[in-house]
């Protein structure tokens, strides 16, 4: 639950000072940490690989990848070949 907080503290995270005023992730029963830091967690945890998942198998489960770009540019078409030898 993201909040504003009402205490001094401590980022279990990053180790630096949360003032009043900051706002912060937490949960009863557990630290309060900076929404820098729980969104870092949660990028970290979106990029973490698998090793023990081969590569031979695809793309892994839960693992958000990003769309192939695309080219948008259109193809240059180029008429055929023409000899100017033959005649039709």
């Amino acid at each position: 639950m993201i909040i504003v907080a009402k205490y001094e503290g401590k980022c279990p995270h990053c180790g630096l000072q949360i003032h009043i005023g900051n706002e912060i992730d937490w949960h009863k029963g557990a630290k309060a940490i900076h929404v820098e830091c729980l969104r870092k967690i949660e990028v970290a945890e979106n990029k973490a690989i698998r090793h023990d998942y081969p590569a031979s198998w695809g793309k892994q489960p839960g693992v958000d990848y990003p769309e192939p770009k695309r080219s948008t540019a259109k193809k240059k078409i180029t008429p055929p070949f023409v000899d100017d030898e033959l005649n039709f």
